[in-house]
């Protein structure tokens, strides 16, 4: 009678336990073990790796032909979501190359994420491609939103989001020489910050920032998730490395252009306008060119 009391409760002791382990696995949803299941029948062939830099190609031409057939388009000064301001002639053009870049990228992120799961990568990494699929759509869907805004709304909120300076001449301790110091004009910059709420507080225009800040907040966390994962064991190190890269020039196009002044915010926003075509072009190319087709 006590060994078959004893055997009783070690079988409820290991019953238990069982619940336990399968009750603190996280199910996933059945429509995305559906979609796993049909995408990984899709063969991926080798050249589809080419997508990536396809990609950017259609970003540069997005920002080179759509710039071309805007009136006055300055790439220095202006943003490349200006080309698809609502009352430009380059509405088109910049459409037409915005949503084949989003088509190429999108692909390409998926055949760098089949790659991740055929080589076994760590889930660091193939978590961080799936956020950055999201953070693209929302990009694209942010510069879509910018496109119901027309030319001097887009101006007024570039302008009125820079710190203003100005020049003053102070003189040194002995007060015969004097030197120019570049210091920042209060006035003007709490005038602008007036003038950023304003803008702000309208519909289109607060859509567009929360899309964008959305986008920019969903492509930080991936490139932090594919860097680390780069970094640990059953990571890609280049990987990694390009991911780091990308999420500086994501934050230094965000916080350059409040600084270094209007005269060149063109080209600071770049910086994060091109992170994630430049991330998609150099790891697709490094899977086509690093692991051959059997």
């Amino acid at each position: 009678m006590a060994e078959t009391k004893a055997t009783k409760g070690t079988t409820k002791k290991k019953t238990a336990t069982k619940k336990k382990k399968t009750s603190s696995k996280i199910k996933a949803p059945k429509f995305a073990v559906a979609l796993d299941k049909k995408f990984s029948k899709f063969k991926i062939k080798h050249w589809y790796y080419l997508t990536g830099p396809l990609a950017l190609v259609s970003l540069v031409l997005f920002d080179v032909l759509g710039g071309l057939n805007f009136p006055d388009y300055n790439w220095f000064t202006d943003a490349p979501k200006k080309i698809l301001a609502g009352d430009s002639n380059s509405f088109v053009i910049g459409l037409i190359f915005i949503l084949l870049y989003l088509i190429l990228a999108l692909f390409s992120a998926f055949c760098i994420y089949r790659f991740f799961k055929s080589k076994r990568v760590n889930k660091l990494m193939k978590r961080g491609l799936l956020i950055l699929m999201i953070g693209i759509f929302v990009t694209v869907l942010s510069m879509c939103i910018f496109n119901t805004q027309n030319a001097s709304t887009q101006n007024g909120i570039i302008s009125a989001a820079q710190i203003v300076t100005k020049t003053e001449n102070v003189q040194s301790d002995d007060g015969e020489s004097s030197e120019t110091k570049t210091v920042v004009d209060e006035d003007a910059t709490s005038k602008n910050e007036e003038r950023f709420s304003e803008l702000m507080s309208q519909p289109d225009v607060l859509a567009n920032g929360i899309t964008a800040s959305v986008a920019t907040l969903l492509c930080l966390a991936a490139y932090v998730l594919i860097a680390l994962g780069g970094f640990k064991k059953r990571g890609i190190l280049f990987m990694g490395c390009i991911a780091i890269a990308s999420g500086i020039f994501l934050l230094f196009g965000l916080i350059a252009p409040s600084f270094l002044g209007s005269d060149i915010f063109g080209i600071n926003s770049r910086f994060a306008f091109y992170c994630d075509g430049l991330f998609l072009a150099l790891a697709s190319s490094y899977i086509y060119v690093t692991f051959k087709e059997k």
